[in-house]
């Protein structure tokens, strides 16, 4: 177990990486509804193949025509059994970080390339590796569970409140992105 002020050396060093990133970077960003997207990438935590379901089951939920991409984050070196389960997706774990929590594996930068209508922060918790891979990504638009600390890897984030559940998560991010019908329409 990692000791408080490792963690926090370790998330300022990442936190300077990511500023560093993003100094002078500028992505164009549009909100495209259900109806208009044809990509959707979806980042979670996979804590456990319930985990990973849900997240599977978001992906149907939210449409049959569209292109799902997820992306997974092992946190605990006992569950890499999970990419054994689900060979088809994607996961990057512990060990797949540098030692600052920034993903190095190919399967990370392919999704922070790829180009997508929507990007789902799927997840509560929060996750240096995800928040990094968001960050950077080439999505025209990204959503999430609202914390300070997410301010710089969303466009559009939902305060849950006392909840705190990923089924409010999912009910909130569902009824903003369908309820966009058209590109000019404000949200």
């Amino acid at each position: 177990m990692e000791v408080r002020w490792l963690k926090a050396f370790h998330k300022s060093i990442h936190n300077l990486i990511i500023k560093r990133k993003m100094k002078g970077l500028t992505k164009e960003r549009e909100f495209l509804g259900l109806e208009q997207a044809k990509s959707i990438a979806i980042l979670y935590n996979a804590f456990n193949a319930e985990a990973v379901e849900n997240a599977i089951e978001f992906g149907k939920v939210l449409g049959k025509n569209k292109s799902i991409y997820l992306l997974g984050f092992i946190n605990k070196k006992n569950n890499e059994s999970i990419r054994d389960l689900y060979p088809d997706l994607g996961f990057i774990s512990k060990k797949d970080l540098s030692w600052y929590r920034v993903p190095k594996r190919l399967s990370s930068s392919r999704f922070i390339k790829g180009e997508y209508d929507i990007l789902i922060n799927y997840y509560l918790i929060d996750s240096l590796s995800l928040q990094y891979i968001s960050a950077l990504s080439n999505a025209k638009f990204r959503i999430g569970h609202y914390r300070d600390q997410n301010l710089y890897c969303n466009d559009f984030l939902i305060d849950l409140g006392e909840t705190q559940s990923l089924e409010e998560l999912q009910k909130l991010i569902l009824h903003f992105i369908k309820n966009k019908k058209t590109q000019n329409e404000p949200i």
